[in-house]
């Protein structure tokens, strides 16, 4: 068997394979929602979420407080992160055998589609991806208990102090470890069961005590940390799951779901064929993981009132495509060889995407520039801008997606959630944040609303847009 330490070699090769993936976000060059403010302003901004460790991260990974542009260092730094995480995932379920060309396969499914919008970052995608990591480490002790279950708090909590979207991993790893080896006979079911209940109670004592002493509470804003009282427990959380799924089902396109579907009939399949017990009991053992596994891959978000149910925070859903087609790659059945092949054309769908997301944000931005530029032009030419005083300013209406984008059929549902509109109404500090704080326009303020519209006049016109505006230094730009 070989040590971990070993595997350099497949690191760097899984971290090529990221970076390839990546390419074309990086060629983008787009700043990514968060990454406007931190960009222009220089702050960290994560403690307000209690991930202390990223603040730390960042600062580390920038050499000062200030926090530049450092991409694609960052986007670098997470694709080790990632990479790591598939070596030691597969590592942990091939039990240190020979890796395979599948095992690369596998491992690219980690990043698409929900990781992408993570990787868009250019700030946060490095503790986005360390997040991903620490939450593996700890199955390399797993045969050392002691250690396992120091690791595994240390670990969880950097986890949580890092990117709490990955809470999930942590959960989802150790039961899928614990089936695969009673189903195998390498252990006993009382052994399984006890290695789960360990894991369970390092897993509830760090996210306890991440909650009581080191979380900040978020009552405002996208996000609720508060729990479901008692009377809607049950109601609340259910509700929560059931709007995740859907989700996921209505965010991948048609041959997506048919070869998830696929996936998972070909693991069934192999699990209950090589198992060393009688295969009622496979088939038991297999939904009962199954059924926990679907619960905990969202980590605790589903139990929030307000969860968050975006993207960047369900990539759960990806690390529990990889690590069930990692199963199907370490074995040793026939009918896995059938599996490996849906398992690499869903991979191939993925992989693939990851490009077109890539050249979207291209895409948008020159359209977002181009739109950005007539309105300034436009707003430079009113008498009432160029007088001295502050100008209150009101978006409505918004540009949309650029024309291209606007003719992808409708199975392309995560490209129009992933790419970001940078100019348009709406209170969301990113809708235009892009206008009012990158073209040094002269004193003005960002409005959202007017004194009283019958005092604007139409102040310019075009194909594009209309600009009124009113003695009280007032200007509505209304986007067509």
């Amino acid at each position: 068997m070989r040590k971990i330490t070993s595997y350099y070699r497949e690191l760097l090769v899984m971290t090529v394979i990221f970076l390839i993936e990546i390419s074309a976000i990086i060629r983008a060059n787009f700043f990514y929602n968060d990454d406007l403010g931190r960009n222009i302003e220089g702050y960290t901004g994560n403690a307000f979420d209690s991930r202390y460790m990223a603040d730390w991260a960042s600062i580390l990974v920038n050499g000062n407080s200030h926090i530049t542009d450092s991409s694609p260092l960052t986007q670098l730094l997470a694709c080790i992160f990632l990479a790591a995480c598939v070596v030691i995932t597969a590592y942990v379920f091939s039990k240190g055998q020979k890796f395979t060309a599948m095992h690369y396969v596998c491992g690219t499914l980690i990043l698409s589609p929900y990781f992408l919008s993570n990787m868009s970052y250019k700030v946060d995608s490095a503790f986005m991806g360390l997040s991903v990591c620490v939450s593996v480490v700890p199955f390399l002790f797993r045969d050392k208990k002691i250690l396992y279950y120091i690791s595994s708090v240390i670990c969880l909590l950097v986890m949580c102090m890092t990117y709490q979207a990955s809470s999930g991993i942590y959960p989802m790893m150790a039961l899928m470890l614990a089936f695969l080896e009673w189903n195998r006979k390498d252990k006993e079911l009382k052994e399984c069961l006890m290695f789960l209940l360990g894991s369970a109670a390092a897993y509830i004592f760090s996210l306890g005590f991440f909650a009581l002493f080191l979380m900040k509470p978020i009552e405002e804003g996208y996000i609720n940390t508060s729990i479901f009282g008692l009377g809607d427990l049950l109601g609340g959380i259910t509700g929560n799951y059931k709007e995740y799924y859907l989700t996921v089902v209505a965010d991948f396109m048609k041959n997506w779901n048919i070869l998830l579907f696929s996936v998972m009939l070909f693991l069934f399949i192999t699990v209950v064929v090589e198992s060393g017990r009688k295969k009622v009991a496979a088939v038991i053992g297999f939904a009962v993981m199954l059924v926990l596994m679907l619960l905990v891959v969202f980590g605790v978000y589903p139990a929030f009132s307000l969860p968050l149910i975006l993207p960047r925070s369900m990539y759960g859903i990806s690390f529990f495509i990889m690590i069930c087609s990692f199963a199907i790659v370490s074995s040793e059945a026939v009918v896995a060889n059938i599996g490996k092949v849906t398992v690499f054309a869903l991979a191939w769908c993925f992989f693939t995407f990851s490009f077109t997301y890539g050249n979207a944000l291209s895409q948008q931005m020159k359209y977002v520039d181009f739109r950005t530029e007539e309105v300034i032009n436009d707003l430079t030419d009113l008498e009432c801008f160029l007088e001295p005083g502050q100008k209150r300013l009101i978006i409505k209406g918004d540009i949309g997606l650029c024309p291209a984008l606007d003719n992808y059929p409708y199975d392309y549902v995560l490209i129009r959630k992933l790419v970001p509109v940078y100019l348009k109404a709406g209170s969301d500090e990113w809708n235009s944040a892009y206008f009012y704080r990158y073209f040094n326009l002269p004193d003005v303020k960002r409005a959202y609303d007017v004194s009283d519209i019958s005092t604007f006049t139409v102040a310019q016109e075009s194909a594009y847009h209309r600009i009124l505006a009113n003695d009280q230094s007032e200007i509505i730009v209304e986007l067509k």
